[in-house]
This record gives structure tokens, sequence and C-alpha cells, in this order.
């Protein structure tokens, strides 16, 4: 008997070869961003765990010190302090009670929502050395005045041992005015 070979032959469509080549492509696309998206999400998940370690730790460093019984406390003190500020009148009159042997000068006032911040400079020329305890009298006055910070003190004098005197003395301070209720903020 002889043998009868047939030969098969298989006939694809074009259309066919075209979508097996895209389907190919685009596994094999979705294979490399998985695998490079997936490293890059590691590494991503590595650098947010290691944040989130250091922001914990930070916060866990603030605890101890930290409470609601200190915040409380900070802002009893901070409206103990703006009550005991001048108004605007006390700080004139305070003000004009130093120029019968002083020199003032108003440099400058800002505001903000919770006080006026005012900057003077006092002066006063030549004098003999017998004024330093006036001098002292108004820093111990300066001293003990609420809501007023001394920012600089410049006391220049000329002449030798014998016969030195004060060239200069200038005093700069400023005063924090509490600002009545209801005022409107200042803008920006």
């Amino acid at each position: 008997m002889s043998e009868q070979f047939k030969k098969i032959k298989y006939h694809s469509s074009p259309l066919w070869v075209l979508l097996a080549v895209v389907m190919a492509v685009l596994v094999a696309g979705l294979v490399y961003y998985y695998l490079n998206t997936s490293k890059a999400n590691a590494r991503q998940k590595i650098q947010l765990t290691n944040s989130n370690r250091t922001a914990k730790a930070a916060v866990d460093g603030l605890a101890p010190n930290f409470s609601s019984e200190k915040a409380q406390s900070a802002r009893e003190n901070a409206t103990r302090i703006k009550s005991g500020m001048m108004n605007g009148t006390e700080a004139d009159l305070f003000v004009s009670s130093l120029r019968p042997s002083w020199t003032v000068q108003s440099r400058s006032e800002e505001g903000n929502a919770e006080y006026i911040h005012r900057r003077y400079q006092i002066a006063r020329g030549t004098a003999p050395v017998s004024v330093w305890p006036e001098i002292q009298a108004l820093l111990e006055r300066l001293d003990g005045t609420s809501s007023l910070a001394v920012n600089s003190i410049d006391i220049r004098t000329e002449g030798d041992s014998r016969k030195r005197e004060f060239s200069r003395v200038t005093i700069s301070f400023s005063i924090y005015i509490r600002k009545p209720p209801g005022a409107e903020t200042p803008e920006a």
C-alpha cells in the first residue's frame, strides 16, 4: 500500500496575524510597565515609610513638651499681658511726661490684630555727670513700665576724668499699646 501524504496548508488572514502581533506587543508592554512600576512603587513606599517614621519621631519628641494645659496657660499669660498694656491715652501721657528734659522723637508705629507697636527715641544733649542719678531714675522708670521695652541705650561722654560730661545720651524704646475692643485690624 502506498501511503499517501496529505499536505495541509494552513492559511491565515493578515488580520489575525496583525492582531496576534499587537497582542504580543501589548502583553510585553504591560509586563515591562508592571515590573518597572513595582520597583518604583517599592522605592516610593520605602521613602514614604522613612518620612513617616521621621515625622512620627518628631511628633513623639514634641508630645512631652506640649499639652492642652500648657496651651491654656500660654493663652492666660497672653491675656494677662494684654490687659496690662497701656492704652493710647496712657502712652501719650507717658511720653509727654518725658519731655521737660529729654527730646522725644516718634520713630514708627505698626499695628496688628492684637496691639499697636510704637517706637520712640529720647535724647539729651550735653549734660554734666551730675545728672547720672536722673538717667538711672529714668531707666528704672522705663524698666518698671509694663508693655514697654528698652531697645538700646547709647551714652557718649567727652572730656578727661576731671572734666568729664555727657555729650549725648540716647535711649530707644518701644511701647506696646492694646487695641480697644472691636478695633479694625490694619491692612497689610
